[in-house]
């Protein structure tokens, strides 16, 4: 199955409990779709590079999935419906590459990534 990276920025004024039901929502469209979650991160809330729908700021989750190529246009639609969610984005990964992650806490890790040529040429 494919591998994706997943990024996607709610509103910034949501409380927890609605940050959690939105992020249920996107695991049971994964999961429903047969797909699978390798990873999943809350990132917090952070200032946005340019105001998107008003916000200046946004509650950033990271998830690294895998699933069919059908999983995707049916997240994407599902994120397009849900007004909670500002932007979003996914990335599809190819095998083999890795790089240098370094973290806001300074330690940094060697990750076995997939990158997809579009990304290369941002690193």
């Amino acid at each position: 199955m494919p591998s994706y990276e997943s990024i996607f920025i709610l509103k910034p004024d949501l409380k927890e409990e609605e940050i959690e039901k939105n992020l249920n929502k996107l695991k049971d469209v994964i999961i429903n779709k047969g797909g699978i979650i390798n990873r999943l991160e809350k990132w917090g809330k952070k200032r946005l590079a340019y105001q998107v729908k008003k916000q200046r700021m946004g509650n950033y989750i990271f998830i690294v999935l895998e699933g069919p190529p059908n999983l995707i246009p049916e997240l994407e639609k599902n994120c397009k419906l849900n007004e909670d969610i500002i932007k979003y984005i996914t990335i599809k990964q190819e095998r083999g590459d890795t790089f240098k992650v370094t973290f806001e806490d300074g330690k940094e890790d060697i990750e076995e990534k997939k990158l997809d040529i579009r990304q290369e040429r941002f690193l």
